[in-house]
């Protein structure tokens, strides 16, 4: 278990308390390298954190997990071996244009709209 403490000055910030894998090896030249081996195999995961997030201003805690390639504990947002899916309950949420620019056909117009809207620079 660890514990990761953010700025109390910024707005927002908390605690993260948790557990963290991170899987990594050592190279013929005696150096750590994160491990990627195996990052295109089925079940493939690493630098993964299962844990809650606590805010310092109400105290309210809520579950804080992460992965590389694998997100621990996260329920119906992963139901596929191979790749990060959007369960159907929660497209509606934004996800629709990610869904389908991940799995439609390339030759679709629907799908050449919305992988055009996922390049777009939202932000800017």
């Amino acid at each position: 278990m660890w514990e990761l403490a953010e700025d109390r000055r910024q707005s927002g910030s908390g605690t993260i308390r948790g557990t963290l894998t991170t899987y990594f090896y050592v190279d013929q030249q005696g150096r750590p390298q994160y491990n990627l081996l195996e990052m295109f195999a089925d079940g493939y995961r690493n630098n993964e954190c299962t844990g809650t997030w606590t805010s310092y201003a109400s105290g309210q805690t809520k579950t804080c997990n992460w992965g590389d390639f694998y997100i621990p504990n996260a329920g119906p947002l992963r139901f596929s071996d191979t790749e990060f899916q959007i369960a159907p309950q929660y497209r509606a949420n934004g996800w629709q244009t990610y869904q389908q620019a991940k799995v439609g056909r390339a030759d679709d117009p629907a799908t050449q709209k919305a992988l055009a809207e996922e390049k777009r620079q939202w932000w800017k």
